[in-house]
């Protein structure tokens, strides 16, 4: 599975971790927020702990393979939940001590933006909720059914023969959508099906694109139909890396390139990073280059994390997941997303899954 970085349902992630250790998680994580952020007179640690503090808690690892049950997806909310509030009240401490900080208006609106989530993920209300300007969006019971559906068909998937599932789910979408025309909940069933491996997320994409769909919908619809139009053309990709090499794809032709979209914060991009570096090692003399694409938002933080796991190939940083050019340009909505480019500098795959060991190699072995 992926952490998705655009809006589609929750119900497509799954996990295996306990109830008991997600409420230990949120408690520790809330405690670990406000020492951090609350422990220094210094406005500018003060600020840049604040900032770090308000990434999301990263999907665990074992969402990849067991189904959850209704009941540690909920305690996986409440976990992101908690965390929103402890953030929220960061935020509010924040404004507190430093009163004329540059960065007021952005506290402010952090800690409005996090009591809002905090609603939102199912938490009670807290202590300012009241005084936010705008009110907790109702969650969509449309939305509640459309993710049972989902998740419920999903039990049966298979992805080295995905057909059947793809034909009940694209059955069951029509249905959905001729039930509640036009919905919200509608749409984001079809597209959670476009993105599935063996569906034809071109035809749905355009169907989406020739709707009445909400503009949001219509954009995550051209992202699917960007990535389509990607297979078999050159890639274009050049930057100056975190540590300050140059990096220009269109001088690797003779090798095999992976372009890697990842960030440590990603549970399956973590997950899957033991594989990657074992492929690299094992191939890499024989021709294979990896480009990483980083969506952390901590360059230190990152170029920490790059040394101790002695991840030597190049990285891309910008600081932003929610703006990275890269992931505009492409059309990624979720990671880790793996793209093969072969020897002649062509798009061979993306979002590749599979053995990915043996697919690097078949195409070394191209002449």
């Amino acid at each position: 599975m992926k952490c998705r970085l655009l809006f589609l349902s929750a119900a497509i992630l799954a996990t295996a971790v306990s109830p008991k250790i997600m409420a230990a998680q949120a408690t520790s994580t809330n405690a670990t927020i406000v020492a951090a952020t609350a422990g220094t007179n210094d406005e500018v640690t003060a600020w840049a702990a604040l900032q770090k503090s308000k990434r999301a808690p990263a999907y665990p690892a074992e969402w990849q393979t067991t189904p959850p049950t209704a009941e540690q997806q909920n305690e996986f909310r409440l976990e992101m939940a908690k965390k929103a509030e402890a953030v929220a009240e960061s935020a509010k401490d924040f404004a507190a001590r430093f009163p004329n900080s540059n960065h007021l208006p952005d506290a402010t609106a952090l800690e409005k933006a996090m009591r809002i989530n905090a609603k939102n993920l199912g938490a009670p209300s807290t202590a300012s909720i009241a005084d936010a300007a705008e009110a907790p969006a109702a969650v969509d019971p449309l939305d509640v059914e459309m993710e049972k559906l989902f998740r419920d068909t999903m039990k049966g998937f298979d992805p080295a023969q995905p057909a059947p599932t793809i034909q009940k789910l694209m059955e069951l979408g029509e249905a959905f959508q001729i039930a509640h025309p036009d919905t919200p909940a509608s749409y984001r069933f079809l597209l959670s099906i476009a993105v599935l491996p063996g569906a034809d997320g071109i035809a749905i994409a355009n169907k989406v694109l020739k709707s009445s769909a909400p503009e949001k919908f219509k954009e995550f619809a051209a992202s699917i139909l960007k990535k389509s139009e990607a297979i078999g053309k050159p890639m274009t990709l050049k930057f100056a890396a975190v540590d300050g090499r140059a990096v220009d794809i269109s001088l690797l032709k003779g090798k095999v390139v992976m372009v890697d979209f990842w960030a440590t914060w990603c549970g399956p991009c973590m997950a899957a990073l033991p594989e990657v570096i074992d492929i690299y090692d094992k191939l890499h003399e024989k021709g294979m280059e990896i480009i990483g694409i980083s969506l952390d938002e901590d360059k230190d933080e990152l170029t920490s994390f790059l040394k101790k796991k002695k991840m030597s190939w190049p990285q891309y940083f910008e600081g932003s997941w929610q703006n990275n050019q890269f992931v505009k340009e492409f059309g990624v909505e979720g990671i880790p997303s793996v793209w093969l480019i072969d020897k002649k500098g062509i798009v061979r795959t993306r979002d590749f899954r599979g053995d990915l060991e043996a697919e690097i190699k078949k195409l070394l072995d191209e002449k």
